[in-house]
């Protein structure tokens, strides 16, 4: 398929090397009246440029190809996040702007040489053509309101807020999984995009030696397969060859699309934020969210282990939040009455100190 691929390439290189030659043969015979009509001056100049470009079209296959799925994939990317309206106006405007290039195409008839008028023609149609799409496009609002499509004034304003930036998931926040619960509840809008290059880290993880990280990864990629079938997961093909950092290409990328990071990295977090690129932390996400205490209110908590300091107990509440309670180092493993005494928030989370309920 590769061989047959490259060989009718090859061969429409050469039908546009020959009609080429052709063109400018004909252009040279117009301008120049006293030009030979020899038949092999004229074989000559379609030849030789279809032998050239047959060539060239069968060594630059590759490229070629890799060029032309590159533009088709951006194409068709831009084309999902336009509406339907949109697209409906920039259909109507191709149309209309055809109809009115070939009315105009009959002003070449005057023209002998075909190869001309036909290049004539071609440029006409292409010109027309943008100028329809772009104009109705464009306009879409107003056409809309002059043929009575135009949504009420709620809708307008609605309409008219700027588009929901691109969620870009790191490696991190993928192996957590809370992003995904989140994305299910409505609190997360917009389109999700997950990078290539962190898909590509994720089958790393998968593939360690170690234990642990290759069940990380495992379900990072297990989570990701599941989202996407309920949900429409973009996988973003872009890349940064100018480094191997993810956390570095996760930038460049929000920042190229002006998109947000969503991660629960703290270093990540913090890089972003220097870079003034939107990042989404789950951490305080979840720490916003955790139940607040107030000094004096009392609850029941089972002590875990020993504090940092002398006499000092340590429990957990449901969320996570560790608590650290006075005196209480001797009554390890039971279940207490504690009293809030305060509470400090760091970047890892909230901490709570209290003291036992005589």
């Amino acid at each position: 398929m590769k061989k047959a691929g490259r060989f009718f390439l090859a061969l429409l290189g050469g039908l546009i090397g020959a009609g080429i030659g052709t063109l400018i043969y004909q252009l040279i015979r117009l301008i120049v009246t006293t030009f030979t009509t020899s038949p092999f001056i004229r074989i000559a100049f379609i030849t030789v440029p279809a032998i050239i470009l047959f060539i060239l079209f069968f060594l630059k296959y590759e490229s070629i190809i890799q060029t032309f799925r590159t533009n088709s994939d951006s194409i068709v990317s831009r084309l999902r996040k336009l509406s339907v309206r949109t697209l409906i106006f920039a259909v109507a405007g191709l149309l209309i702007a055809l109809s009115i290039a070939f009315l105009l195409s009959r002003l070449f008839d005057f023209i002998s040489v075909s190869a001309l008028r036909g290049g004539l023609n071609a440029v006409l149609y292409i010109v027309l053509g943008y100028i329809g799409i772009s104009i109705a496009v464009s306009k879409q609002d107003e056409l809309a309101r002059f043929f009575r499509m135009a949504p009420r004034a709620d809708k307008e304003a609605k309409d008219s807020l700027p588009p929901l930036p691109v969620k870009i998931l790191d490696t991190s926040v993928i192996i957590d999984g809370r992003v995904f619960d989140i994305v299910n509840t409505g609190f997360l809008e917009g389109e999700i995009m997950v990078p290539g290059f962190v898909l590509r880290e994720l089958q790393t993880i998968a593939d360690c030696p170690d234990t642990l990280k290759r069940a990380k990864g495992r379900r990072g990629l297990e989570l990701i397969n599941q989202f996407k079938d309920a949900h429409h997961l973009t996988v973003s093909d872009e890349d940064f060859s100018e480094t191997d950092a993810v956390d570095d290409k996760l930038i460049l990328l929000a920042k190229k699309l002006g998109g947000t990071v969503v991660t629960n990295d703290f270093n990540l977090n913090q890089v972003a934020r220097l870079q003034n690129v939107p990042i989404l932390n789950l951490n305080d996400l979840s720490n916003a969210v955790k139940p607040a205490l107030i000094a004096g209110e009392q609850f029941d908590l089972q002590l875990i282990k020993e504090g940092t300091e002398q006499r000092q107990g340590v429990g957990y509440l449901a969320d996570g939040t560790m608590v650290v309670v006075e005196n209480a180092s001797d009554r390890i493993g039971q279940m207490i009455r504690v009293e809030v005494t305060s509470m400090l928030q760091t970047a890892a989370g909230k901490m709570i100190f209290a003291k036992p309920v005589e």
